[in-house]
């Protein structure tokens, strides 16, 4: 069932099993997946907002400070209301690749604690719950299927195509409000703000929950999912740190630390065959959207970061001109060319100075705000931009085209294109120096307390993170009620 805490003050149950704070998608696709498989069981989803947009004198707890080179939209960036961002969230699907979770010696701190393939299995339960209708990311067979639309550069050593799937996009708030409803061991907690955890030794023994009108009230829990996106939960574990055991993972040095977005520039332009589609494109297994990207063994000799890279058709000649191509003694290919702009998305490296801190100011709610301070190492995007220069060379020996790399000061002022994608400030590691949670995603030295969010991501690929927060927050609930013979399907209807 789906109450309002505003409208209702004594509806909160004094006890549960499971207490999921946060109603995006990683909380509300643990509500549903716990409640499923162990139906004995009660599971209660706090949610700080009710079913529509709020006005703006309750985004109060999103307000905080950014500093920086680059400033941050905070409260522009998120949403709090049930659905959480996937509210406005554009749909875009891939898993992380491979060699995103191995560690690699030229990207600083990166690699998983846990191998690709062990989240396989999730991914393919997210892609369900996401409402994605194939799980093939393949090169061969989809850019067989694309044709001529995009580069043919099956033979390069360098270069590969790599696959973007598309949600509807899934508003899990709406999609899945009739399965929050009926569930008959689910309860979720409109206007239930969480705002402290109460401990017994190395337990979380309660929840503490404010309402909008300013009560308060408690909730015991056998196990707590904080899951309420990338910033807000590494804000709620930064106001619950002072009060966490020692040697929790709340007092890890890395807490806080490592927030990472991906972004995006446009550092230069091509000559390529004409009509190349680098947009989404139609399949008959659904919508994919083809990207040039570096094959594994190419990012290590170039020592740069996972990134892609779309080619976006220019009206105008530019600074390349199209007759250049005509000279076929500079080895093009028969046919025509048009000038491509290079758009590119880069993976961030895990830098310990873009960091969240809590402020000595409070919000209505009494916890303190925050203050983002974002940083990208100059080198992500110069190993990235260095690299095109070997692109442009393996361009032109198979007869492709030509390649302009832009000066850096071209670019490099401007403010970078955002993801909004807040990752790796509750990082994932085998320790809690290392970081927040172990590989379960419980924090380090606790019992039960676990995190849901991309901000347990420890490295960061290109991928958009929700099919990866939806796959972890699937896993979680299978560790929290390992019942092999209840119901586990991805979703009903």
């Amino acid at each position: 069932m789906i109450l309002d805490l505003a409208h209702r003050g004594d509806g909160l149950p004094g006890e549960c099993d499971v207490c999921i704070l946060g109603g995006g998608p990683a909380g509300i696709v643990a509500a549903l997946e716990v409640a499923r498989r162990r139906p004995d069981w009660s599971v209660v989803l706090l949610e700080g907002g009710g079913f529509s947009m709020p006005p703006p004198g309750e985004l109060d707890a999103y307000v905080g400070g950014s500093t920086g080179e680059h400033p941050y939209p905070l409260a522009g960036s998120r949403l709090r209301f049930l659905g959480g961002t996937s509210n406005h969230w554009g749909g875009w699907c891939r898993p992380l690749d491979e060699e995103d979770f191995a560690t690699r010696s030229w990207v600083p701190l990166s690699g998983w604690p846990l191998s690709a393939a062990e989240l396989a299995p999730w991914y393919e339960r997210a892609a369900t719950w996401c409402e994605i209708g194939s799980t093939e990311y393949a090169q061969a067979p989809l850019s067989q299927a694309l044709g001529a639309s995009i580069l043919p550069i099956e033979d390069s050593s360098l270069l590969c195509h790599k696959y973007f799937r598309f949600s509807p996009p899934t508003r899990f708030g709406r999609r899945y409000r009739d399965e929050l409803e009926q569930a008959p061991n689910l309860q979720v907690m409109l206007h239930s703000n969480a705002v402290r955890l109460d401990w017994d030794g190395e337990r979380v023994s309660a929840v503490q929950v404010a309402r909008a009108d300013g009560g308060k009230a408690m909730i015991r829990a056998k196990q707590v999912v904080v899951a309420l996106g990338g910033i807000e939960t590494t804000r709620f574990l930064l106001a619950n740190a002072g009060s966490a055991p020692d040697s929790s993972g709340l007092a890890s040095p890395m807490l806080g630390r490592c927030f990472a977005d991906h972004f995006g520039r446009t550092p230069a332009a091509a000559i390529l065959p004409e009509k190349l589609q680098y947009a989404r494109s139609d399949h008959p297994s659904g919508a994919i959207m083809p990207v040039l990207a570096l094959r594994p063994e190419a990012q290590e000799s170039l020592g740069t970061g996972d990134f892609c890279l779309t080619l976006v058709p220019q009206a105008t000649p530019g600074n390349l001109s199209s007759d250049y191509a005509n000279n076929r003694a500079l080895g093009f290919r028969d046919g025509g060319y048009w000038r491509y702009r290079l758009q590119f998305i880069f993976e961030p490296s895990p830098n310990p100075d873009s960091r969240i801190v809590l402020t000595d100011e409070r919000d209505r709610f009494g916890v303190p705000r925050l203050r983002l301070d974002w940083r990208i190492r100059p080198s992500d995007f110069r190993a990235g931009v260095a690299s095109l220069r070997e692109i442009g060379a393996e361009l032109g020996s198979l007869g492709l085209g030509r390649l302009r790399v832009f000066d850096e000061s071209e670019y490099a002022a401007q403010m970078p294109g955002l993801g909004l994608h807040h990752m790796g400030s509750a990082r994932m590691a085998g320790n809690s120096e290392g970081g927040v949670v172990d590989p379960q995603c419980r924090v380090h030295g606790t019992e039960n307390l676990h995190v849901a969010s991309s901000a347990v991501f420890p490295a960061f690929g290109f991928s958009n993170p929700t099919l990866t927060i939806v796959a972890l927050a699937a896993r979680l609930a299978a560790q929290l009620a390992p019942d092999p013979t209840a119901q586990v399907a991805g979703r009903t209807g």
